[in-house]
């Protein structure tokens, strides 16, 4: 039946869509008018043409189930040529009406196709039977890639929600395993429902306050929230979502992604209180203690440095180089960068004896005790420093005593040993000045009315 079948493209104004409008009209008595005898024939000839044409493959089957016609694109779809094919029995089943799912194979290639089978009548009335046949190859591995997406996602261990964004309030539309799990809510009690009920009555956290203006612009968003399960217990939920736009650019919907965090957090906490700790010991004790990195920032510098070094925590970190302020004399200073070095190759610590410059300009005598330790993923320099400037005084003053004994008691054993009074004083003269350390030791004798002279001297070269 030859028609004319024009179509335009409409605008509906009132639903904002553009719609397709067709019309049908019958031109079988025209054709017929411009050529009777050959009218059928050029309509045959046409939608042979177009048949042939087609994408889709086409076989004409007679009521014997013998091939009488196909189309290029079945000699494609079955690897033969066409004169190999009219003349051979139609091999597959034929159910008018319906739409059944084959395997073609093709050279040693299965091939999966979609047929649709119809009945049609020559100008005899002769019944055949029309297969169009589709090659769904690539929709077949487009099925299988989005099952094996959904499988995917289902057996993911984060929350995966995506939401509806062409409705009010963003409804859930889908929520995975991992998201009943954690928050312990079926799908069934969620999907239609927006995601704020998991925020329980916290709602002016600062992500949500970020979630918030990203839905606004419509831009993907990451953020972390005080989340509520089921059985009312929290959880903190690291949160990412991202928008889904449609081949026009609309906002269709939004892919959520949530991890429970809780565990991480509670640690983080639990190391901030640690820290916290840790750093009120440092700080609290006498001793000067020091917590820097390579840089020489100071992240520790207690009261007991200040006091020892007379230097406060925002001076040492605003000098590039602190320990020029401790070891003023050169040779000192590069002392001081070779025991870092050896720290640094060796990762051994050690403890030295050495003197540093107050900022009053004194110097005091302290025990450093320097030791290499990683603190999140920086290495870092832990020091405490023991003012021993008293202990040394005490320490000078036992060993002048201590020699002074010994020589003393070194003169006591020669005059033992000599009875001549001059040679003993000659003796005394000579320790006295070995012990003193001095150029001149005399010994004075007094007489009666208070005269009196050198008895003996020892001295110096001149």
């Amino acid at each position: 039946l030859p028609i004319c079948f024009p179509v335009t493209i409409k605008t509906d104004h009132e639903a904002g869509e553009q719609i397709i409008v067709g019309t049908c009209q019958n031109i079988t008595k025209t054709v017929a008018e411009r050529s009777p005898q050959t009218g059928q024939e050029t309509a045959d000839k046409k939608f042979t043409h177009l048949i042939s044409e087609s994408t889709d493959a086409f076989v004409v089957v007679d009521q014997q189930g013998v091939v009488r016609y196909v189309n290029r694109a079945a000699e494609v779809l079955f690897g033969c040529e066409a004169e190999n094919i009219i003349g051979e029995t139609f091999g597959l089943p034929v159910v008018v009406g319906e739409s059944t799912k084959v395997d073609i194979i093709n050279r040693g290639t299965m091939t999966p196709a979609e047929m649709r089978v119809s009945e049609t009548f020559d100008k005899d009335r002769m019944v055949y039977v029309v297969a169009s046949l589709r090659d769904v190859s690539e929709r077949k591995q487009v099925e299988e890639s989005l099952q094996l997406r959904e499988r995917a996602i289902a057996a993911s261990s984060n929350g995966i929600v995506i939401t509806d964004a062409t409705k009010p309030d963003n409804p859930m539309i889908y929520v995975n395993p991992s998201f009943e799990r954690i928050t312990g809510y079926s799908a069934a009690e969620v999907i239609g429902k927006d995601c704020r009920f998991l925020q329980g009555r916290d709602r002016h956290q600062i992500g949500i306050l970020d979630l918030r203006k990203a839905i606004q612009e419509q831009r993907e968003c990451h953020a972390v929230l005080l989340n509520y399960r089921k059985d009312g217990t929290p959880f903190w939920n690291d949160l990412y979502i991202s928008p889904v736009f449609n081949e026009y650019g609309d906002l269709t919907n939004y892919i959520g992604i949530q991890t429970d965090i809780t565990e991480q957090v509670k640690s983080t906490q639990r190391l901030l209180e640690s820290e916290e700790r840790l750093r009120t010991v440092l700080t609290s004790i006498k001793e000067g203690i020091t917590f820097s990195d390579d840089t020489g920032y100071f992240a520790i510098f207690n009261a007991g440095m200040e006091n020892l070094t007379g230097y406060a925590i925002a001076e040492a970190n605003a000098s590039r180089d602190f320990s020029c302020f401790l070891y003023p004399d050169r040779t000192e200073h590069d002392k001081a960068l070779l025991r870092l070095q050896h720290l640094q190759e060796t990762g051994k610590g050690e403890t030295v004896e050495t003197r540093i410059r107050h900022k009053d300009g004194t110097f005091k005598d302290v025990l450093v005790s320097t030791k290499l330790m990683t603190y999140k993923g920086k290495r870092m320099y832990l020091s405490s420093y023991y003012d021993i400037t008293e202990r040394k005084k005490v320490e000078m003053q036992l060993r002048y005593q201590n020699e002074r004994e010994r020589l003393l008691n070194a003169i006591l054993l020669k005059i033992q040993c000599e009875l001549n009074l001059e040679q003993i004083l000659t003796i005394t003269v000579k320790e006295a000045q070995e012990l003193l350390r001095i150029d001149r030791v005399v010994i004075y004798q007094f007489q009666e009315d208070w005269s009196g002279k050198f008895v003996v001297e020892a001295v110096n070269d001149p």
